[in-house]
Order: C-alpha cells, then sequence, then structure tokens
C-alpha cells in the first residue's frame, strides 16, 4: 500500500515537473519551480528526483514506455497491415503530445540543445525505433523500396517528427492546407502509391477510439479540440 502511495505520487510530481519543462524549456526549469507549483518545498520534491537530471531520466524511460504502448495497440488494430497501423501510431503519439505533458516534455527534450545528451539520444532512439520497423514492415509487405534505402529515411522521418511538433508550435498552418500532411509525407518517402486512401481510412476509424484522438494545432498549442483547427 506504501509503495503503491509512493508511486502515485512520484508520477504525480513527475508530471508537475513535464508541465513546467514543456513550458519553459530543460535549463529555465528549476527544481524550486516544480515544487513551489505543488505547494512543496524544494527539499520534499528533491525526496523522489534530487537532481534535473533524474527528472529527465524519468521523462526518457516514461516516454519509451508510452511510446510502446501506443505501437502496440496500433499493431493489434491493424495485425496484417504495417502501413495504417504506422499511420494510427503516429496519430496515437500525436493524441499523447496534446494529452500527456510527459510525452510533450520528453519530445521537448529532444530537441532542447540544453537538456542532458544521454537523454536526448535515448528520447529520439525511442521515436526512432518504431520509423525503422514500420518503414521495413511495409517495404515486405508492399514491396516499396525507399530510393535512399531504409536507415536513410527512417532517420529523415524521425526527424521531420521532432521537428515537425518544434515548428507547429511557432507557426500558423496555412489556409487550406490538408490535415495529416506529415503523415502523408511520411508516407510517401516510404515509397507508397495510394497515400491518401490510407491517411483517410486510418483517421476516420481513430476518430471512434478515445485513445487516438486525432489532434490539432490552433494558435500553436496541440490540442484534442476542435478538428477543423490547424493540424499537423
Amino acid at each position: 500500500m506504501q509503495s503503491s502511495r509512493s508511486s502515485l505520487t512520484r508520477q504525480r510530481l513527475l508530471t508537475s515537473a513535464a508541465e513546467v519543462i514543456a513550458e519553459n524549456g530543460y535549463a529555465s526549469s528549476a527544481l524550486s519551480t516544480v515544487a513551489r507549483r505543488l505547494g512543496l518545498t524544494k527539499g520534499a520534491f528533491a525526496y523522489h528526483f534530487p537532481t534535473k537530471k533524474s527528472i529527465a531520466d524519468a521523462l526518457a524511460d516514461a516516454f519509451d514506455v508510452d511510446s510502446r504502448k501506443v505501437k502496440a495497440a496500433a499493431d493489434t488494430i491493424y495485425p496484417d497491415q504495417p502501413a495504417h497501423a504506422f499511420v494510427l501510431y503516429l496519430i496515437g503519439l500525436g493524441h499523447h503530445l496534446a494529452a500527456d505533458p510527459i510525452t510533450r516534455a520528453s519530445a521537448t527534450l529532444a530537441f532542447d540543445l540544453t537538456s542532458p545528451v544521454e537523454n536526448s539520444k535515448a528520447i529520439i532512439a525511442t521515436f526512432r525505433e518504431p520509423v525503422q520497423d514500420y518503414i521495413s514492415r511495409i517495404g515486405e509487405k508492399y514491396g516499396t523500396t525507399p530510393k535512399r534505402g531504409y536507415d536513410l529515411v527512417s532517420e529523415a522521418v524521425t526527424s521531420l517528427l521532432i521537428g515537425q511538433n518544434f515548428v507547429s508550435t511557432r507557426s500558423e498552418r496555412p489556409v487550406g492546407v490538408e490535415r495529416f500532411r506529415t503523415i502523408r509525407i511520411i508516407l510517401d518517402m516510404a515509397g507508397l502509391a495510394d497515400t491518401d486512401e490510407i491517411v483517410k481510412e486510418v483517421a476516420q476509424a481513430s476518430v471512434k477510439n478515445p485513445d487516438f484522438k486525432a489532434p490539432v494545432y490552433k494558435r500553436g498549442v496541440l490540442t484534442l479540440a476542435d478538428p477543423d483547427a490547424d493540424s499537423a
């Protein structure tokens, strides 16, 4: 019972710390700021997370767990359709970016030059691993071979995903631009010909699943609100 309570407390503290890091970046997020938000002393907070690095470690670990859960769910829904599962995974990842401070903070650490290098590398690897798997499986299933090879395409897609999250928070989508354009580009890079049909089918089906509700960017903020707003 005590262990369970301690685990819940740690999760609550990590979530609060993630909110601060997602808002302010790693360098500008002090332990005292997080503790104050929770009405705690810095010492009380430090009992669970003695340093900022320990928070970064926990965020990287939590993001890895969440990413694997999203991928497992997508693969369960589309066990024999890797392109569809890939689209659903990307939508699910976007859902977590909108709904979960820990995922947002992890994405922040990935491109924040002030964050610990080993944590940035771990988070980027977490982004890259499912991308490599899906692009490889798509090639095997549909007989497609990316012009630049699987590894280079996987690296480019990973950079696109991380960069898109950063850029979309700082710019508005031009009026009339289609939704899921980044996902469509990714499938194009994987060598698929029927990209639009796959994205449309998965997007329509995802509406019925609360864990895969597609997010949108609204005035630079990723949200689960109005689907007619700005979207990546």
